[in-house]
């Protein structure tokens, strides 16, 4: 099964990505979970933005 399918190739995201998901969800742990970081690391991101 491996021969037909790529191996995923992982998502570099940026603290602007976790900004947009926050505006647009307005729930830390949602995306914390999205992108598999923890909360702790959402709340510096976004606190470093001032939101």
């Amino acid at each position: 099964m491996e021969g037909l399918m790529n191996k995923p190739i992982p998502y570099e995201w940026t603290n602007e990505d976790i900004i947009k998901d926050y505006e647009k969800y307005k729930d830390k742990k949602k995306v914390a979970f999205i992108w598999g970081i923890s909360l702790k690391e959402v709340n510096e991101i976004l606190k470093q933005s001032k939101l």
